[in-house]
């Protein structure tokens, strides 16, 4: 599903066993998890907001009415409700991330 939804997002299924345990075993802690999350938007049909860990690369993959600060906020919070509020979020800097709503936010 994600393939079809995002054709060019890479799945930590691709990465070989061996890179992926030496990736992880030069990564600081578990307790890093979730403090740095990667955010991308995915357009085939319909907006979605998928959100990758850093470390982990647990994927989080939701659904956006559209792509306005605050469809992009609600959706946030939501995930920031099950998961926590990360330390670091990196994005593409798209308009929804550039507006002040967003920044006041964050």
């Amino acid at each position: 599903m994600l393939r079809n939804l995002c054709p060019n997002a890479k799945s930590a299924r691709n990465i070989k066993e061996k890179t992926r345990r030496k990736f992880l075993s030069i990564q600081k802690s578990q307790a890093d998890l979730g403090k740095k999350l990667h955010m991308i938007f995915c357009l085939k049909g319909k907006e979605h907001l998928l959100m990758i860990d850093y470390l982990s690369k647990y994927v989080e993959l939701k659904p956006l009415n559209s792509t306005t600060a605050q469809s992009v906020i609600k959706v946030m919070k939501s995930i920031y409700a099950k998961h926590g509020i990360p330390e670091e979020l990196v994005s593409d800097g798209g308009p929804p991330f550039n507006l002040n709503l967003m920044m006041n936010f964050f």
